[in-house]
């Protein structure tokens, strides 16, 4: 897999895992598509320059558990659709 980009967050803590992943060049050949101040890097630069040391894999998988009972949303992201708008007091 060559030339691809991909979000450079803690989400990728389970792709690096994979066989993919740890490919040699994998990292070399597909770049970073976000955050933005890694956007065009080289995958291998995310953790050269230690971006992923915040990187939990249990919050990743709390954050997918909240998302799958919250309909692929965050929590965070809640009351932000159409049902949510008739509720809302505006001041």
């Amino acid at each position: 897999m060559k030339s691809n980009h991909f979000p450079c967050n803690c989400r990728v803590l389970f792709l690096l895992d994979s066989r993919l992943g740890n490919a040699t060049d994998f990292l070399r050949d597909n770049r970073c598509i976000s955050p933005f101040s890694l956007n065009g890097r080289p995958m291998a630069d995310m953790r050269q320059i230690g971006a992923m040391k915040g990187c939990r894999r249990e919050d990743v998988l709390k954050e997918e558990e909240e998302k799958s009972r919250f309909g692929g949303f965050s929590k965070e992201c809640q009351g932000f659709g159409p049902k949510s708008a008739k509720s809302r007091k505006y001041i």
